[in-house]
């Protein structure tokens, strides 16, 4: 996921990257994360086990309801990437990405 940021060449001031099996993030509510990151011009969000997350399916659908940001996740348990892009549209995508 990490390479698939450097590889997009993405603006650093308006993308982040997370990590949801990281220990810095249990605790933290993945909505509230996502509402804070745009507010503060949050434009693009990479995700890494985003099954680690509690509950993300909802958090996922809020962001979509009330957030104006792209969420890029990767969901390891079915070894594929997945992409949502949380816009205008709600679409979900499926690739394989190589490096």
């Amino acid at each position: 996921m990490l390479q698939l940021l450097k590889d997009l060449n993405l603006p650093l001031r308006e993308t982040v990257y997370i990590s949801c099996d990281h220990p810095l993030f249990s605790g933290i509510s993945l909505f509230e994360f996502l509402e804070e990151f745009s507010k503060k011009g949050g434009k693009i969000v990479l995700i890494d086990e985003i099954h680690k997350a509690p509950e993300f399916q909802a958090h996922l659908k809020s962001s979509y309801d009330f957030l104006d940001i792209k969420i890029f996740f990767q969901d390891l348990q079915q070894y594929r990437l997945l992409i949502l892009i949380l816009h205008v549209d709600f679409l979900c995508l499926n690739f394989q990405y190589s490096h």
